[in-house]
């Protein structure tokens, strides 16, 4: 006769879900503690930075960057703007002059967000976002004075 060995089963106690309870709320206190402790640090260097004179050289260094990052968010509103006219034209011409049915139409051509924070395909947004560091490093190669803004 072949006996299985029975599985010694785990009974449930009151003391485990307090004690994992207490654990996870220490957790949470001492990493709201820690994050803010990092938070203040950065307080005090952002103050000690802006009470600090900035030179040319880094004024114009970030007047770069400003414009790279408005170029950047005019670009991103840019295509946001062409895909929903786009998904738009597209939806007329499929009712339009293919004479598919709306339900399908309004499927397959979606609205799509024209506002500025939208979000791109992956394809687009990487391009997008490729510029703006490409400008950041012409920036920093200006800061040292290697290139041409």
């Amino acid at each position: 006769m072949l006996l299985r060995p029975m599985l010694k089963q785990q009974r449930y106690r009151i003391g485990d879900s307090v004690a994992s309870r207490s654990g996870t709320a220490l957790f949470v206190v001492l990493l709201a503690c820690v994050a803010t402790g990092y938070s203040a640090g950065r307080g005090l260097a952002a103050e000690e930075a802006a009470r600090t004179p900035q030179s040319a050289a880094d004024r114009q260094y970030r007047a770069c960057l400003d414009g790279a990052v408005v170029i950047h968010d005019n670009a991103h509103a840019a295509e946001c703007k062409r895909l929903a006219e786009r998904a738009d034209s597209d939806r007329a011409n499929c009712l339009a002059k293919l004479n598919l049915p709306k339900i399908y139409c309004d499927a397959s051509y979606g609205p799509r967000d024209p506002a500025a924070t939208c979000t791109l395909p992956d394809e687009v947004a990487t391009v997008i976002d490729a510029e703006l560091s490409h400008a950041r490093f012409r920036c920093a190669r200006t800061l040292k004075g290697e290139g041409e803004p």
